[in-house]
């Protein structure tokens, strides 16, 4: 699934980089094009922030993965925005210093990681409690069986 929905991410990039070309050429109607595609792709990159977390955590269809990256992407964007400046800050500082290879190499890239995972793991407890309140109640149910059983 995950090669798939790179994929999937990669011709919807593609896409738009496509349309940008195209409308920088026209001097017509297509021309807004220009100021609509960068928040397109703001929100295409910063629902890839969400999407391997969303992946890994809950099994889903392609199409479904898609739409709770989004639901996820629209209901916090702050999250979704820091989460994608962490994703680009690593390549940034490869690009605008000679001493950043030394520091990525060390703490860079797993200190960006680290904070992104910081900030989407509440919002994944949250949605836990909201989605499953029931299985939590019977967890702690059984939990306490457990115990007693082993006492």
């Amino acid at each position: 699934q995950g090669i798939l929905l790179t994929l999937v991410y990669l011709v919807y990039f593609g896409i738009l980089v496509l349309n940008y070309q195209l409308g920088r050429r026209t001097e017509n109607v297509m021309r807004i094009v220009l100021y609509v595609l960068p928040f397109f792709a703001l929100v295409g990159g910063m629902s890839l922030c969400w999407l391997f977390p969303m992946l890994s955590r809950y099994s889903n269809t392609i199409i479904g993965t898609i739409k709770t990256t989004l639901a996820a992407t629209l209901a916090h964007p702050f999250k979704s925005l820091m989460m994608t400046a962490l994703m680009i800050a690593p390549f940034l500082i490869l690009l605008l210093t000679n001493w950043g290879v030394p520091i990525l190499m060390t703490i860079g890239l797993s200190l960006c990681g680290y904070l992104r995972v910081m900030l989407y793991d509440p919002t994944f407890k949250m949605l836990e409690r909201v989605r499953d309140p029931e299985e939590d109640e019977e967890d702690s149910e059984e939990d306490t069986e457990e115990d007693a059983e082993e006492e």
